[in-house]
């Protein structure tokens, strides 16, 4: 997998222009079909994603381009378990534009927490020291590569916060400054979601069985991870406000390829 993944990172180091990153659209959207939902949740030793992360995070490509792609070659927009990763995006960034008492208090939790990264919990973390077999090899997967599978970031996340009992905001700012694909938005909101902090106080924990079932390798035993968290919660209550309705004008670009 190591492998794999730094092959990803020197394909990015070459991608040099938006026709390279939109020629990587096109040779892996008809994959968005049946078989991205059918593997999504594997993180195994191969591709079971896009990898096309990284390019609408660097500006390359834009969701709308992937959609419109999708749609081009027939896969319709409603339904699809690869479209709707790509909405998800989309909501995460306009969540957090509406509400932006969110982003603040994340940065100004992160300066109060500084002292916390000289302490030996969150030193043994990032240090792939904790003990736990996958979360420790997941560290150094991120550590060298800056990538890590989606479903392995959530179970990191939930081992982060509820096992190690470490802050949620030191977890996204390890995320955001190491993974190549960091996006603020999705970064940000899929760590209170984690926590439990985004939707109806309810988080997501890591349970053994379901990190064998996709990683086909690890299995940490029960008395390893918190299986019966509470949620993470806050005092401040982030409000929506009011943002300025901008028109934005984009060439629309067919996708050149053939449906099949």
């Amino acid at each position: 997998m190591k492998n794999m993944v730094v092959d990803e990172r020197n394909m990015l180091d070459h991608i040099l222009s938006r026709e390279d990153a939109y020629k990587a659209l096109v040779e892996w959207i008809p994959n968005a079909r049946s078989q991205y939902a059918s593997n999504r949740n594997y993180d195994i030793e191969k591709n079971t994603t896009s990898r096309l992360s990284s390019f609408i995070s660097s500006g390359l490509l834009s969701e709308e381009d992937i959609i419109q792609c999708a749609n081009d070659i027939g896969i319709p927009s409603k339904n699809n378990k690869f479209l709707e990763e790509i909405f998800w995006r989309i909501y995460f960034r306009g969540y957090l534009e509406n509400r932006s008492s969110i982003w603040n208090s994340y940065i100004s939790d992160l300066k109060m927490l500084d002292d916390h990264k000289n302490k030996l919990d969150y030193e043994n973390a990032v240090s792939a020291k904790t003990g736990i077999e996958c979360f420790d090899d997941w560290t150094v997967q991120l550590n060298d590569s800056g990538y890590l599978h989606n479903h392995a970031r959530m179970w990191y996340a939930s081992i982060w916060i509820f096992t190690l009992n470490l802050p949620w905001q030191l977890g996204a700012d390890l995320f955001l400054r190491k993974l190549i694909d960091a996006d603020e938005a999705s970064n940000t909101l899929s760590w209170r979601w984690v926590a439990g902090l985004h939707t109806s106080k309810k988080p997501y924990v890591a349970r053994p069985d379901n990190i064998f079932k996709y990683t086909k390798k690890y299995r940490p035993s029960n008395t390893q991870l918190n299986l019966y968290p509470d949620p993470i919660v806050e005092e401040l209550v982030h409000e929506p406000k009011t943002l300025v309705n901008i028109n934005h004008e984009k060439k629309k670009r067919k996708c050149n390829i053939i449906a099949r």
